[in-house]
């Protein structure tokens, strides 16, 4: 795994997204693969609370936009996501060559 991208993965994560909107479970952190999931969601609770479902979608792909810049380095993968229905929005970042 890129040794900087693995660095920092945890300390981004509880700074940008801090337990009082967000619940997320760690994995896996090792060289092959950063794998979190997210069980709660500030954001999906927003989009519910004020009946804008569809926005929370385009936050949820957004994600594939923003994190396709890794490649080849990184692969991003995803299974699903909160605001798209499924029981958690899951976070895998695989190194490349695997």
């Amino acid at each position: 795994m890129v040794v900087l991208f693995k660095m920092f993965a945890k300390s981004h994560m509880k700074k940008k997204y801090p337990i009082e909107g967000f619940t997320v479970e760690w994995k896996r952190n090792d060289s092959n693969e950063i794998h979190f999931d997210i069980a709660r969601c500030l954001y999906r609770n927003m989009c519910e609370k004020y009946c804008c479902h569809e926005l929370c979608t385009v936050f949820c792909q957004s994600d594939i936009t923003a994190f396709s810049g890794y490649e080849p380095k990184i692969r991003f993968e995803r299974a699903g996501t909160l605001g798209e229905g499924a029981d958690c929005c899951d976070f895998h970042f695989i190194h490349g060559s695997h």
